[in-house]
């Protein structure tokens, strides 16, 4: 029996797999929601069913009672929602300011409001800029209190804009990577992935529309390079690109799959800041919105693999691989 064939023995059994783990995404998505009482988005691998053996859980909390325009926004008796505004001047691409026009006679909607002086106490002194750092230490203060304590062991650990929570079962540790948001209009830097052309229909129409309804996330981080990043937000379209793994077929979830396993036991052992699994998900992004439907078929799966690797090769050979979402942005250009 050649390899081909044998390995096509077992895409049922991972393609049954991965639809298994994508229900428990959105039951999870539901639990944490309606359950706990806050809005959160259930990203990362785990979410998108094809995770690989030490990804975390990832949640990211939506702020409460405050949301973010892409202009100016005048509010009325009936809003019960702080605004802020984005501000893309002097940022790096992918990133962002967060104008609050702070008026003294307005009330604070937002679930900072019982904290200091809301919103205006987590902007620096003489600045309508929120800073990032100022959120994270009212998150770092505030998310043990959210997430369930049965079983969570008592250190939590802080890096970049998460805290890592671990939880212990009677058959394994489970850790959780959580962060604070702020949701978000769909910005103006990602109109022409929503208006560019498409030869192969991938998305199609209708889930572009979608996905720029569901808009997109503010994490509190600024880009590792700027002057300024206190005041930067890096955007999120996490909630984007779990709706198009999830419409992924058997092969694409296949391949994507595959290239992270390589990727995490002979690449990133050697040099674990070099390529996250995250640019695979890109790349393979990319490769589809280019290629035709019928190329990502089980008789090509070899072909499909062979084809995502070389285009990875290239990316780390020119360190260059530019976001989907915002291709201005090369998400490489921090790497040594």
């Amino acid at each position: 029996m050649n390899d081909k064939s044998e390995f096509s023995q077992y895409l049922p059994l991972m393609t049954e797999q991965i639809e298994k783990r994508i229900a428990r995404s959105k039951f999870l998505t539901y639990f944490f929601s309606n359950i706990l009482g806050h809005s959160i988005v259930y990203s990362g691998s785990r979410s998108e069913g094809v995770p690989i053996a030490q990804s975390d859980t990832d949640v990211m909390f939506e702020a409460q009672g405050v949301v973010v325009n892409v202009m100016p926004y005048s509010s009325n008796s009936n809003d019960q929602v702080t605004h802020l505004v984005m501000d893309l001047t002097d940022v790096h691409p992918g990133y962002t300011k967060l104008l609050y026009e702070h008026d003294h006679n307005a009330k604070d909607f937002s679930e900072f409001s019982i904290y200091g002086n809301g919103l205006h106490s987590l902007c620096p002194q003489g600045s309508n800029y929120v800073s990032n750092t100022l959120i994270l230490d009212y998150w770092n203060s505030q998310a043990a209190n959210i997430l369930p304590d049965q079983r969570r062991e008592k250190d939590l650990y802080f890096h970049g804009p998460c805290v890592l929570m671990g939880y212990t079962s009677l058959m394994r540790r489970h850790e959780v990577d959580i962060t604070i948001s702020f949701k978000s209009e769909w910005p103006v830097v990602a109109e022409d992935w929503v208006r560019r052309e498409r030869k192969h229909n991938w998305p199609s129409p209708a889930m572009i529309n979608q996905i720029k309804a569901l808009g997109i996330n503010l994490v509190p981080v600024g880009h590792a390079n700027s002057p300024n990043k206190e005041l930067e937000w890096r955007l999120s379209f996490s909630k984007a690109e779990r709706l198009l793994v999830w419409s992924f077929n058997s092969v694409q979830h296949i391949c994507m799959s595959v290239m992270k396993h390589f990727f995490n036991s002979k690449i990133t052992p050697k040099f674990p800041d070099l390529f996250p699994t995250y640019f695979i998900k890109t790349a393979i992004f990319w490769m589809i919105e280019e290629t035709d439907s019928c190329f990502w078929n089980q008789d090509n799966l070899l072909i499909c693999l062979n084809a995502l690797f070389d285009r990875l090769i290239i990316y780390l050979e020119e360190k260059k691989i530019d976001n989907y979402f915002i291709p201005a942005d090369n998400m490489m250009d921090t790497k040594a």
